[in-house]
């Protein structure tokens, strides 16, 4: 989901903050800021 936002709206500060407050889950950390950079990269 996160990937998804990066990539749309170009923001991928915001989408990987949105997506952590919504899981507050810190293991989701790092691979979420992988799939948004390459998504971000991509788009």
């Amino acid at each position: 989901m996160a990937a998804l936002v990066a990539g749309t709206t170009h923001a991928p500060i915001t989408a990987i903050l949105i997506i952590f407050e919504m899981t507050s889950d810190y293991r989701i950390i790092l691979p979420l800021m992988v799939a948004v950079v390459f998504s971000t990269l991509v788009a």
